[in-house]
């Protein structure tokens, strides 16, 4: 008997959907549009804020770094090259999955035969930084420092007017005091479009850098986590307690404005969440109060009051499924699309580079599917179509004295 009632309710509802097809098309078309675009607004900005901070975090920073205590001094912004730890007692509680390198840096003068410059020179290992960093995409076909070479951004080799092939010498303090002072050969110059990281970016074999800081050489002033996995409780253990600094730390406009974008949008999808009920229940109170002498007929000849509300409800309902599903499939086309073919994120920008924390970012933006869009838009259309179709509901019922 309840199937039958509800097969008699839906054949009725797609007949007084049907009866205005034109507005039936438009409303469902509308309604998936908002949805599909708000899924897409929520997928663009979580695919486009990866790929802005993965490319900064993985050459520069990364998601956190563990240093001794005191190696940074972020109010007046200079490091401490006297503050090392010990490499072989802090790797056994570094998990051996998680993306990490070990580094070293020290405030240096570069010079060659017609400048000198100020730098912070870093001393890396070349083939982990390769497997684990985002130093491979700046360094394509990389295997290993030549020795005694150095690699620098086009920028300082700007500054200093050398070329591949030439020598420069450093010159600084050492970790015992005296003078460090080496001269290293420009084994590469490295284009990365511009800004200060370029213009700041000396690279020299982390072995080297030890032996020009007269440190032992299981000695390291960071370790750099490029992983969003938490290596807390291992480090936590350590008797040689190291400082765990966040990369909003490092970055903290390029934090607050990531902050900001992601509020925006999700402020963005609240606000067309509402606007969309607000159309939602006006369209169905058009439609509903063109057929009140339907309902009363209804009424008159004995319908159940719960019957008729039933089925204005189920109206509604198969309104929603049908836009939920064209939304949802018109966005992951879109997004299986984008996935293919990047997105050109400087047609936002006039065609100019971004530049974010002294870097100059990738311009295209692969977009991939994301769970949590969907079940948040999807759930907020579901709470809003069922909110949206109250004032409707309970204004025509009344209208016909049947609530």
């Amino acid at each position: 008997m309840l199937r039958s009632e509800y097969f008699f309710l839906i054949k009725m509802a797609l007949r007084n959907l049907s009866r205005r097809k034109g507005r039936t098309i438009i409303l469902v078309t509308g309604l998936a549009l908002a949805n599909a675009l708000t899924i897409w607004i929520l997928t663009f900005r979580h695919n486009a804020r990866e790929v802005l901070t993965d490319r900064i975090l993985g050459l520069k920073i990364g998601r956190e770094q563990w240093t001794a205590p005191g190696f940074y001094n972020f109010e007046k912004k200079i490091i401490n090259a006297h503050q090392t730890f010990s490499v072989k007692s802090v790797l056994p509680n570094v998990p051996q999955n998680v993306p990490h390198v070990w580094r070293l840096f020290s405030v240096m003068l570069i010079a060659s035969d017609e400048n000198a410059i100020p730098i912070t020179l870093n001393g890396y290992d070349l083939a982990s930084e390769l497997k684990n960093s985002g130093l491979g995409t700046i360094l394509p076909g990389q295997q290993a420092m030549p020795p005694r070479s150095i690699i620098v951004g086009k920028g300082m080799a700007q500054k200093l007017n050398a070329k591949p092939g030439d020598e420069v010498g450093v010159i600084g303090q050492a970790a015992d005091g005296s003078v460090a002072n080496d001269s290293f050969t420009v084994a590469k110059i490295v284009d990365l479009g511009g800004g200060s990281f370029e213009e700041g970016f000396a690279l020299i074999d982390r072995r080297e850098m030890q032996d020009l800081l007269v440190l032992p050489h299981d000695r390291a002033h960071v370790l750099v986590n490029f992983s969003q996995e938490d290596i807390s409780p291992g480090l936590m253990k350590l008797d040689q307690k190291l400082e765990r600094i966040l990369w909003s730390t490092f970055l903290p406009d390029v934090a607050t404005s990531s902050n900001f974008m992601d509020n925006f949008s999700r402020f963005y999808a609240l606000f067309f969440a509402i606007v969309t009920s607000i159309a939602m229940g006006n369209t169905l109170a058009l439609s509903f109060l063109e057929r009140q002498k339907e309902y009363r007929t209804l009424a008159v000849i004995g319908a159940p009051y719960a019957w008729i509300r039933k089925s204005m409800r189920l109206e509604t309902t198969l309104l929603a499924l049908a836009a939920l599903v064209l939304g949802n499939f018109l966005v992951t086309l879109a997004i299986t699309l984008f996935s293919l073919y990047p997105v050109n994120i400087s047609l936002l920008t006039g065609g100019k580079p971004m530049q974010m924390g002294g870097v100059v970012l990738d311009m295209y933006v692969h977009a991939k599917i994301l769970l949590w869009p969907y079940l948040l838009c999807n759930g907020g259309f579901v709470i809003t179509m069922a909110l949206a179709s109250l004032y409707p509901t309970r204004t025509v019922l009344r209208k016909c004295e049947i609530a």
